[in-house]
């Protein structure tokens, strides 16, 4: 098992490591949007009169999430440039920052869900949460295949995926 483990640590030498993180980076950068929009469009039902309503919101909310995306996009980042010489107290602070990162993100959804429920019928304002958040886990995962796993700072100190 130590012996796979090792091997795998191999594959993520720095080249790896920085096309799988360009490669996450570019699916977060990727014109998602116009898909989220047509998904949201059907999934919604919206009548005329709730379309008028939502998208003005919706294109305040999408600006708020933008916010977010990029500072997860920072952190992705930050994780590269970290990857070879990975240090618990490195680990530790990217990983709060993607604490922050979700926190931050929960926070955005509460609030558009409380507004959007002021101008649609509260199990639409659910509707646009839950289908929301279908979308954002499919970007999530297709981002977290394409990570590597956090190098062991005692495997980097043993010629692992370190320098």
């Amino acid at each position: 098992m130590k012996k796979l483990l090792f091997m795998l640590m191999l594959v993520c030498s720095a080249g790896a490591a920085q096309a799988q993180v360009e490669s996450a980076v570019e699916i977060m950068r990727s014109d998602v949007r116009t898909q989220k929009i047509q998904i949201l469009t059907q999934a919604m039902e919206f009548t005329s009169e709730e379309a008028a309503a939502f998208w003005p919101l919706y294109r305040e909310y999408d600006n708020a999430m933008s916010g977010v995306w990029d500072k997860r996009v920072a952190n992705i980042k930050e994780y590269a440039a970290n990857f070879e010489t990975m240090t618990d107290p490195v680990a530790r602070k990217i990983i709060e920052q993607a604490f922050a990162n979700d926190e931050a993100q929960l926070a955005v959804e509460r609030e558009y869900f409380e507004r959007i429920a002021e101008i649609l019928p509260v199990t639409k304002a659910a509707r646009f949460v839950q289908v929301e958040n279908q979308l954002n886990r499919m970007i999530e995962t297709q981002i977290g295949a394409q990570l590597p796993l956090v190098p062991d700072e005692a495997t980097m100190d043993e010629g692992g995926c370190g320098p």
